[in-house]
């Protein structure tokens, strides 16, 4: 399990850690990252050459990749440690469960506004993650791990030449780990199933409060686990359970 109070001290080390003021999100993105591998295993475990690739994290037998851009281009890279190597693979997600909005004046860093975020992640986006490999799950050697993270995202007010009326800079300062979920068997996933025998996507996204691309990236993924199967009604695709679930 991930140690919270560990987790809420290297957070408090991430933030003193100024951004530059160009490319600040891809910065962000990078904080996180570095925070996550940090709480997994010190520097000497960290950025370990496997074959043609860098695993994030290799210790213990366990190589461990920390996604925090999604898995879009890391299907090659995870088929290479499955059929070249004998390591045991653990996939972390982090999602933004809670999200707190903090407008700042840039030049004198007085906070002008503070309010609470409507958006909040869940479950679901870490299985709508999972859809670009889910031609490798589930697998005995690959588990998946969703973090639940509260964050702050400050928004800077100055005025950003070359960018529409309205437009800031923002940086992600993750706070505090809420929860967690491991999935690795079939049967982890059959909290992200309804209880129904059948149900439509319509159904599927008020059971997930997933829409578009999100949506049916869960529902695939399941398909491809063979968890689900669907079919055409109309205009509407059906989705049935298995006799897996």
């Amino acid at each position: 399990m991930i140690d919270r109070v560990r987790f809420k001290e290297l957070c408090a080390r991430g933030a003193q850690l100024s951004a530059p003021k160009r490319g600040i999100g891809t910065y962000s993105e990078k904080r996180l990252h570095r925070i996550l591998k940090s709480l997994i295993a010190d520097e000497s475990f960290q950025e370990v050459p496997i074959g043609d690739y860098v695993a994030d994290v290799l210790k213990d037998g366990i190589i461990t990749e920390v996604q925090t851009g999604g898995f879009q281009k890391y299907l090659p890279k995870l088929r290479y440690y499955l059929d070249k190597t004998e390591f045991r693979i653990r996939l972390v997600i982090p999602i933004i469960a809670e999200k707190t909005i903090i407008r700042i004046d840039e030049d004198t860093g007085e906070i002008i506004r503070k309010k609470r975020s409507p958006l909040k992640g869940n479950g679901f986006d870490g299985l709508a993650a999972l859809y670009p490999i889910r031609q490798i799950l589930p697998s005995d050697r690959i588990e998946t791990e969703l973090l639940f993270i509260a964050a702050e995202e400050h928004r800077y007010s100055e005025r950003i030449r070359y960018r529409k009326a309205g437009a800031y800079i923002s940086e992600l300062f993750p706070t505090e780990l809420m929860g967690q979920i491991r999935l690795k068997e079939e049967k982890d996933f059959l909290d992200f199933i309804p209880k129904q025998t059948e149900f439509t996507a319509k159904e599927y996204s008020d059971f997930s409060k997933k829409k578009g691309r999100e949506l049916y990236s869960c529902l695939n993924t399941l398909c491809a686990m063979g968890l689900l199967t669907k079919r055409k009604e109309g205009k509407a695709y059906v989705f049935s359970k298995t006799e897996k679930c």
